[in-house]
């Protein structure tokens, strides 16, 4: 890139597409990402896309590639990093994606198109705080205790304090380096939260097809099976408890609230 090219383009978003299952970059060219009004990204190492010179105001992100789910997000500028303007986007599997033997996940039914999620909730499944969430409404940044060196990146969460009183999901958008691990959310926190008894569980989405089936199968080489909450979102959206068995393909079935 020459110096005149530098002066003309200015990093808005730098984006970089994950395999849901892997956990690796989707680096080939069949992984397509479109911001309305916006020319295309430019493909930089392990599968960067990134965008220049887009207009003020949020972005609308659309991202799709054979064997997943579409996924369409708002990127919101000031959500973003001070001079480091990057997000991780997982994106699932869905039924056409190669699952290998072993692995765990589910299938089931639910209202066409609607979002479906899995919370664990076995003690086993839960993170805990590195350090007290302390500046509700206005901090973005949160620091979970992540002993297994995860990459947490693009993973949806919730958190609930010590009562169940309060709790509220959110989306890490990016993972600084550094000894304190500060993640970057895609929201700043409605409540405080402190270190203790705070718990932080993943949350695993799915959206349901045109004729309303679902189907999402769990990280490679994480933590899979036990009991877990099943809901639909939307008005009359259902929700049950299951118990997922590791290493097959679970069939579920929603039960009416």
């Amino acid at each position: 890139m020459s110096a005149t090219e530098r002066v003309r383009m200015k990093v808005s978003l730098a984006v970089q597409v994950i395999d849901g299952f892997t956990a690796r970059p989707i680096t080939g060219a069949g992984c397509r990402l479109r911001i309305a009004g916006a020319g295309p990204p430019l493909v930089r190492r392990e599968g960067y896309r990134v965008f220049v010179n887009l207009p003020e105001g949020e972005w609308t992100l659309h991202i799709e590639s054979p064997c997943y789910y579409l996924k369409t997000l708002t990127v919101k500028p000031g959500e973003l990093e001070p001079g480091s303007p990057v997000i991780k986007v997982r994106m699932m599997p869905d039924s056409t994606y190669p699952v290998p033997p072993g692995a765990t996940g589910v299938r089931g039914r639910a209202g066409a198109g609607r979002l479906v999620q899995l919370v664990c909730r076995d003690k086993g499944g839960h993170y805990k705080l590195l350090l007290e969430y302390d500046r509700p409404g206005l901090s973005h940044s949160i620091a979970i205790y992540n002993p297994d060196g995860l990459d947490l990146d693009g993973r949806r969460f919730l958190i609930e304090d010590r009562e169940g009183v309060n709790r509220e999901y959110f989306t890490i958008l990016h993972t600084a380096a550094g000894e304190d691990k500060c993640s970057r959310m895609d929201r700043a926190l409605e409540h405080s939260y402190k270190k203790i008894g705070a718990r932080v569980t993943p949350v695993y989405t799915t959206r349901a097809d045109q004729y309303g089936n679902f189907f999402l199968i769990f990280p490679q080489g994480e933590r899979a099976g036990g009991e877990y909450d099943v809901s639909e979102e939307g008005p009359g959206g259902r929700r049950t408890p299951v118990i997922l068995e590791a290493g097959r393909i679970n069939d579920i079935q929603l039960k009416e609230v």
